[in-house]
């Protein structure tokens, strides 16, 4: 703790609280001499988060500072027995913000290796914990293979997510709905993000170029995936009666999934999404009577529980020409579709023509 307060006392002083950095240290050390390690580790975290958001010459130091409290995560408390730390291997919460937190700052630092590694060890230490806070490890996991194109690696990590909200979902212990559609929400809302970077791409050139049309077939899927499957579980979320605080607003999903149809310059696509957002604003405020739209759906339709059948990720970065729907059926590319329709009534037609002839 005195090197890392030694540290911070090189910091200029208008740059950073140095008092209110110091007195955090005071109280992790505090915590260390009555054996109060997860405690500590937290106050140490706290330093962190302050010098990794200053950033610059700061973020050395706090590649520091995490890597303390790593340690300190590790570290049993007063009076617990040797055989614990086999529980807190997968089950230590301070251990996965701490490995979060370093493998952000070593990203900042230009590390990728180190940063990979400590993202994945973030998402070991709380495998056993629900799949929210399993989720949020592997969304930062997510991000991190996302910004640097790192298409296969992320189709592995959002694989292993769909895995866990699966299994969380199964069982006799399973998990609660709340919980569930909380991490399905996580994941489509990245998966849409996923869709538009890795499968559309940047686009540039003409009209016309590949580069183009690609980018546009990834945001038409991104706006697909948020009118749809991510806006069907933000509404069942908004109707549960247990649903937690900060939950993603169903206005805000159609309100994103508007201003996505916009920008491919689906005109009409966007103003019927703009439309459900005002009506889940007005909804969700309860003017003129109205009630929000996930309860009305619930007293239309009844209460269902959340099922991890596959349609509720049927699209994703995965999905490419030829894939498979939901259903099993192979899906054709955007570009194909009128022609694809064209044919069907020709066939039809030329069916009716021998008919008429026999």
């Amino acid at each position: 703790m005195e090197a890392l307060a030694q540290a911070i006392t090189t910091l200029p002083p208008d740059a950073v609280d140095r008092q209110r950095l110091l007195e955090c240290l005071g109280n992790a050390e505090r915590n260390v001499r009555v054996l109060k390690h997860k405690e500590a580790s937290k106050w140490v975290m706290q330093v962190g988060a302050q010098l990794h958001k200053l950033g610059g010459d700061a973020l050395k130091i706090a590649e520091r500072v995490f890597q303390h409290a790593v340690f300190l995560a590790k570290q049993l408390d007063d009076g617990a027995p040797d055989f614990i730390a086999i529980e807190f291997e997968s089950n230590n919460t301070e251990l996965g913000d701490a490995y979060t937190w370093l493998g952000a700052t070593e990203a900042a630092l230009g590390k990728p290796n180190e940063a990979e590694n400590h993202y994945r060890a973030a998402a070991r230490a709380v495998e056993e914990r629900g799949c929210v806070e399993v989720g949020d490890k592997l969304l930062h996991q997510a991000i991190f293979f996302r910004n640097r194109k790192m298409r296969e690696k992320y189709d592995a990590v959002m694989k292993k997510w769909e895995t866990a909200i699966l299994r969380a979902g199964e069982g006799a212990e399973r998990e609660g709905d709340v919980a569930l559609l909380q991490a399905t929400c996580a994941l489509l809302q990245e998966k849409s993000m996923g869709v538009s970077h890795l499968v559309g791409g940047p686009g540039g050139g003409g009209p016309d170029s590949n580069e183009n049309l690609r980018a546009i077939r990834g945001q038409t899927l991104a706006a697909e995936l948020r009118a749809g499957r991510l806006a069907e579980a933000a509404m069942r979320l908004e109707a549960h009666p247990l649903k937690p605080r900060g939950a993603t607003p169903l206005a805000d999903v159609f309100e994103l999934a508007a201003s996505t149809y916009d920008r491919v310059k689906n005109r009409r696509l966007a103003i019927v999404n703009i439309s459900k957002s005002l009506a889940a604003t007005a909804g969700s405020k309860r003017f003129a009577g109205l009630a929000p739209m996930g309860e009305m759906r619930r007293m239309v339709e009844g209460t269902r529980p959340w099922s991890g059948r596959p349609r509720w990720w049927a699209c994703g970065a995965g999905r490419g020409k030829g894939a498979k729907t939901a259903r099993g059926r192979s899906r054709s590319p955007p570009q194909t579709r009128k022609s694809s329709r064209r044919n069907n009534g020709r066939r039809r037609r030329s069916s009716r023509r021998r008919s008429c002839l026999r």
